[in-house]
């Protein structure tokens, strides 16, 4: 089976609605990293290139976020890599 992973924000649920129209309900794993704006902003500072504050912001503002994700992960309290093993565990086994 092939995957292709969406790396972008879709913090509006119109977006995800679409993705799943496109790709079908079931071929989507939803995943949601939640960040509290003061690590996101932190991180953004050492990004390269960065975003715009005002952008980080927004989102933040903006943000709807999913009612029922396949899966969570809280980026304050794992790794990068810890988060990456969970959601390719959750992958294979669908």
């Amino acid at each position: 089976m092939d995957y292709i992973l969406v790396d972008a924000t879709f913090y509006k649920k119109r977006w995800r609605v679409m993705a799943e129209a496109i790709a079908g309900k079931d071929n989507i794993l939803l995943c949601y990293l939640c960040c509290p704006l003061e690590t996101c902003l932190a991180r953004n500072k050492e990004r390269n290139p960065s975003l715009p504050e005002k952008v980080i912001h927004i989102i933040s503002k903006e943000m709807e976020r999913p009612l029922e994700p396949d899966i969570t992960i809280d980026t304050e309290k794992i790794t990068p890599q810890t988060a990456a093993a969970e959601i390719a565990l959750r992958v294979h086994s669908i």
